[in-house]
Order: structure tokens, then C-alpha cells, then sequence
């Protein structure tokens, strides 16, 4: 009972996100952009939100952190398969990527079967649009694209967070 008072108090009121320099809760979310590493479709957030909640984890290889967070995402994405949320990851693990580098990502996303868009963030532009701070990162979207919830680092506790708030956001439980 406490966490869901404790996300509903911040989905209702607007407030520095912990991951984001620039980017406060209640505000309306920058377009995330890049191409899909396994279909190689674009990615866009028009695509991604079309009336759906958004769940993006800006994550680096070099990070047990989100490695962990992305695997968790994946469990997510199964138990929400068919509910109207979208998970994205966005890979920044440096201003240029080298055709080496994008290969053991490659790797990685297939090792780690994510059913979700992953992009490589090619210029950290989407990276310093959020001002990101942390990594892991997670912006969780409402139907709108507005910024909800916004972590940085993962825990099991910010993963229980990210899970009420979607929950909430896709009214399978009550605020």
C-alpha cells in the first residue's frame, strides 16, 4: 500500500526527475530516434507511443546495471505482451560507436533474446536531449508521451517502481 501511495503522489505531481538534468516529471518527453538493431526499422517516438505507455532505459554494455535492468525490461515486455505498453532500449555507450563495438551489441541483444526495440544512440543525441545523468536511466511515458517516472540506477526497488507505474499507467491497478 505505501509504494502505490508513494507512485500515485508521483504520477500526480510534477517533480525533478532523479535521471534526467532537464527533464521533469510532468513534462512532455523529447523524441527518441535511431534504427532498430534486429529489424532495422526506424524508431520514432510517434511509432513508439501511438496511444500506448512507453517504457525507455537509456543503458551501456559496460554496465551490470543494465544488464540487468534490460533483462528485467524483457520479463516485463512478456508479461505485458498484448497490453498497450512499448519498451525501447537506447544503447549509449559512447559518442561513436566502431563497427566492433555495434557487433558485440548485436551480440548481446540476441544473447539476451529482447523482443523490444534496441537503438544505438549515434551521437548521444538522444542522450543529451534527455539529459541523462545515470545509467541505467528509465523514462516511463504516459499515453501522451509525458514523463511519469523517471529513475536513475536500478535496484529491485526501482524495479518495483517501474512495474507499479506502469501498472497504474495502464489502469490494471487502481492510483
Amino acid at each position: 500500500l505505501l509504494v502505490a501511495t508513494l507512485v500515485v503522489v508521483g504520477l500526480s505531481i510534477p517533480q525533478a526527475s532523479a535521471a534526467f538534468k532537464y527533464l521533469h516529471e510532468g513534462m512532455q518527453a523529447p523524441q527518441v530516434t535511431g534504427v532498430d538493431l534486429v529489424s532495422g526499422n526506424d524508431v520514432s517516438m510517434e511509432k513508439l507511443n501511438e496511444g500506448r505507455v512507453v517504457v525507455i532505459v537509456f543503458w551501456a554494455t559496460w554496465s551490470e546495471r543494465s544488464l540487468e535492468q534490460l533483462q528485467a525490461l524483457q520479463n516485463m515486455a512478456t508479461t505485458y505482451a498484448g497490453k498497450s505498453v512499448q519498451f525501447v532500449a537506447v544503447n549509449v555507450d559512447g559518442d561513436e560507436i566502431s563497427p566492433a563495438a555495434e557487433q558485440q551489441i548485436k551480440r548481446l541483444v540476441s544473447e539476451m533474446q529482447l523482443s523490444f526495440p534496441v537503438i544505438i544512440d549515434r551521437g548521444l543525441k538522444n542522450f543529451y536531449e534527455y539529459g541523462v545523468i545515470a545509467v541505467p536511466s528509465t523514462a516511463i511515458l504516459d499515453t501522451a508521451g509525458i514523463l511519469r517516472y523517471g529513475p536513475a540506477g536500478f535496484s529491485l526497488t526501482t524495479r518495483d517502481l517501474i512495474v507499479d507505474s506502469v501498472e497504474v499507467l495502464l489502469v490494471l491497478r487502481a492510483r
